[in-house]
């Protein structure tokens, strides 16, 4: 029975004892009394106080609370904050925290109005953040707390001036935004601010409960400035550090990526972290301690946003530049493809898309009434080649109704002088068609090749009288450049590869030929009915000659190059007497050999004339007067 009395007293005991912790918790921010500390100085005399008033209904300062236009700038308010500790000192109320705003205005502002709200409060107990029943019984909804100060003479009152309020307490780990608003300036600076548990952040409350807590600091964020975020915390003078470290995460999704972190150094109690994108942030403040690595170490927390980015002006730049280049690469990439489109689309037309048309249009009789004049200048490589090109005048003889100038034709003749031919015929001909073939490139850099006619090769010197007639006169449609199918596309050396000449490769463009002669649409489709299989059986011999013959261009060049040495040497020179001359039937034999004339036969009754010169078939004029005499006129003239 005594057990039960001992053990219903001792429960009534703690029942009372509970009951008046929840008395002097509830009570507590009930009897906080709020201070304020106004410093304002009258500008004919500092020592004198201007008139002022302070609102702390909240009711009626919310009510008056001007619009926000901007965020203000430091040259117009600065902001500081601290937090004060209150003990019982004898009183029926538990130790706490409360939040102490000081704002300096350094413009002329006749109004300052101050609010502190809830952001975050993880304790439960936090009346400021849970319970708004007062509020919302009192005015139907809940109202964060306001003060104002209002200047009742600001024309006389100096800047700049302070505004000091304690008043607002502070949980532990929670969270609370400051909003510090002018009128009418209508700018508002809106800061962060939190504090870690209360025996942690003042040493004073962990000693009245007997404990002994690491010391973390008060917070505060700011986010106003253009180009950063201010970092700040409160020292406490009974806790001695050197160094405070700061760690800032971002928040992506349900991660925390690194951010930043920099490390406080003594006198220095904050920092600017500049060029800040906009995004929500974690910031972790903490003393470094040598015992608390790798467990729990005492710390500070806030949860902030960054509404836009912070950027500095060389940042901005630096972006800007970026950005720049970024489009300007996207734009020489579009430009670039824009290019390749079209080149692709323009090789698609002309390589598929064109010869098809081509192909559908019918044939284009033409009637051959003009008969254009065509010089043919090629090298004369070999027996086949020469061949192919022959093939190429005979058709154009006979289904160009073309009059062709060749060397097979013209210089059969020993008495036609080559190169006075060469000259007479570019000069007289409408068209020079120049055939380039797998030696051409060598002819052109004066290399000697073996000539196997009595004539030497002319291509040199038809290419050269090309250049000195297009310079003078501008006459380049007249040429033409030729090559068989046999013949590469480098046959034609790159320094005439830009020269504006028509380009023909035989035997398939032969049609293109004849209506280029003749002046026909380029588009249009010659259906010349020309017999090609002469020229066609050339090229295929000449392929055949190449096929077996594989090092037949370097004999002809070598070959040249031997006869040449050997001409030079001395060696080689046969010193005989002179020989008798052949007989009359043995020079007629010789004629026919080599394809000459018949010698006339002299006989020993050739009639005479008066001037002792034969008489011969053809007209003979005898030499009037003397060597001595003179026309007496043109010496005296």
């Amino acid at each position: 029975m005594r057990r039960d009395r001992r053990n219903a007293l001792h429960l009534e005991t703690f029942l009372y004892f509970i009951f008046l912790l929840n008395y002097t918790t509830r009570s507590s921010s009930a009897q906080t009394t709020c201070r304020e500390d106004v410093q304002l100085r009258r500008t004919n005399d500092s020592s004198v106080t201007t008139q002022y008033y302070i609102e702390t209904d909240t009711k009626k300062c919310s009510d008056r609370y001007p619009r926000v236009i901007r965020t203000c700038t430091d040259s117009e308010l600065d902001v500081s904050v601290r937090s004060v500790a209150v003990l019982p000192n004898g009183s029926n109320i538990l130790p706490h925290v409360n939040l102490n705003v000081s704002m300096t205005v350094h413009t002329n502002a006749t109004s300052v109005f101050l609010r502190v709200q809830c952001l975050e409060a993880p304790n439960q107990h936090d009346e400021y953040c849970h319970d708004h029943t007062v509020q919302i019984s009192k005015w139907g909804k809940m109202i964060w707390p306001c003060r104002s100060l209002t200047l009742e003479e600001p024309e006389v009152t100096e800047l700049p001036y302070r505004f000091a309020y304690t008043c607002f307490r502070l949980f532990g780990l929670s969270q609370y935004g400051i909003n510090v608003t002018l009128h009418p300036q209508m700018c508002s600076s809106f800061f962060y601010v939190t504090i870690p548990m209360e025996s942690q952040v003042h040493q004073e409350i962990a000693a009245f409960y007997g404990q002994e807590h690491p010391w973390s600091p008060l917070v505060l964020v700011d986010t106003n400035p253009s180009d950063g975020v201010w970092i700040r915390y409160t020292e406490q003078p009974a806790f001695k550090h050197n160094e405070i470290s700061v760690i800032i995460y971002k928040q992506i999704g349900e991660t925390l990526q690194f951010a930043w972190t920099q490390v406080i150094r003594k006198p220095h109690t904050g920092f600017k972290w500049k060029d800040v994108n906009e995004g929500s942030y974690t910031l972790f403040v903490y003393v470094d301690r040598h015992d608390c690595d790798g467990t729990y170490c005492p710390h500070t927390h806030i949860n902030f946003t960054v509404s836009e980015d912070k950027f500095t002006s060389e940042k901005r730049e630096e972006l800007l530049l970026k950005e720049a280049t970024r489009h300007l690469v996207f734009s020489l990439s579009g430009a670039v493809l824009l290019v390749a489109v079209v080149l692709v689309s323009v090789i698609v037309y002309f390589r598929l898309i064109r010869p098809r048309r081509l192909a559908r249009r019918p044939a284009r009789n033409v009637e051959l009434q003009y008969r254009p004049s065509v010089l043919v200048i090629y090298s004369d490589d070999c027996d086949e080649h020469s061949r192919a090109v022959l093939a190429i005048a005979e058709l154009l003889r006979a289904y160009g109704n073309a009059s062709v100038y060749i060397d097979q034709f013209d210089l059969i003749d020993p008495k036609i002088y080559p190169l006075s031919w060469l000259f007479e015929t570019i000069v007289m001909v409408d068209h020079v068609l120049f055939v380039f073939s797998a030696t051409t490139p060598r002819i052109l850099s004066k290399e000697k090749m073996q000539t196997r006619q009595h004539y030497p090769d002319m291509f040199c010197t038809a290419v050269e009288s090309m250049f000195s007639d297009v310079h003078q006169n501008s006459n380049w449609t007249k040429y033409i450049f030729a090559r068989m199918s046999y013949s590469p596309e480098s046959s034609i050396p790159q320094h005439l590869s830009s020269f504006p000449a028509k380009r023909i490769v035989f035997p398939d463009d032969f049609g293109n030929l004849v209506g280029l002669l003749h002046h026909v649409d380029a588009n249009a489709i010659i259906d010349h009915n020309a017999d090609l299989s002469k020229l066609k059986t050339a090229v295929r011999a000449f392929e055949e000659f190449n096929r077996t013959q594989t090092d037949w261009i370097a004999e002809r060049f070598c070959i040249a190059e031997n006869e040449s040495t050997a001409l030079l040497s001395s060696a080689n020179l046969e010193l005989k007497p002179p020989e008798t001359l052949p007989t009359a039937n043995e020079q007629i034999a010789l004629s026919h050999k080599y394809g000459l004339q018949e010698p006339e036969v002299e006989r020993d009754d050739a009639k005479m004339i008066d001037s002792g010169v034969p008489l011969t078939s053809y007209p003979q004029y005898e030499v009037v007067g003397n060597p001595d005499d003179y026309d007496s006129s043109s010496t005296t003239s």
